[in-house]
């Protein structure tokens, strides 16, 4: 009964518990990451817990245990999540751009760098918006597509040259990189110096 399974949770964990109430309590819990990602809220899983007759005491136990999932976000993210899913839902958490170290350390990934970075790179919603940031697709802001492309963007917008001082100062304030880099790649076989002007070669 409703007091047995309370008294003998932690200890003696009943079978019937284990195998049915556990079971339904994570498919309710896997359904709730599916419709809306990998983050469930303390309330939802407490909520489940005490409508199934757990006493809160072992809530955190039975979290850690059997439930798969781990505090995170002022909430709960789901250990079988997808590398990508959990790197969107930690790039909302923190409401800005930010590098793949630091999504490892907030998210908790036990991944490695390379691996994050694969993830990212490989998930539509999410977008690089430096050489090393990463951010989301809906926020709308501008995206790094590698220096190369990013001067021929500046060359069109500017009606087919642009000066290459400016180009020098604009993509390292925008984007993090060197100006020794951009003056390599404007200066590389892609593109055309003439009088510290930079145009597209035909």
């Amino acid at each position: 009964d409703t007091e047995r399974t309370v008294a003998t949770v932690g200890t003696l964990w009943e079978r019937a518990f284990l195998k049915e109430t556990l079971d339904k309590i994570r498919e309710q819990i896997d359904s709730e990451v599916e419709a809306t990602g990998p983050c469930v809220s303390t309330e939802t899983v407490h909520g489940l817990l005490v409508e199934s007759g757990v006493d809160p005491a072992f809530h955190a136990r039975l979290v850690d245990e059997h439930l798969r999932l781990r505090p995170a976000f002022g909430g709960y993210l789901s250990t079988n999540a997808r590398i990508g899913s959990v790197l969107i839902a930690t790039l909302r958490y923190l409401g800005e751009p930010a590098t793949i170290s630091e999504l490892i350390e907030e998210s908790g990934l036990a991944q490695t760098a390379g691996t994050v970075r694969n993830a990212a790179s490989e998930e539509e919603a999410i977008v690089r918006t430096g050489l090393t940031t990463y951010g989301l697709r809906e926020w709308n802001l501008e995206t790094y597509e590698g220096i190369s492309e990013e001067i021929v963007q500046r060359i069109e917008r500017d009606g087919g040259s642009t000066s290459l001082e400016s180009l020098i100062e604009e993509l390292p304030t925008a984007f993090g990189v060197s100006g020794n880099s951009v003056s390599s790649y404007a200066k590389g076989q892609r593109f055309e110096i003439g009088r510290a002007s930079c145009r597209e070669r035909v």
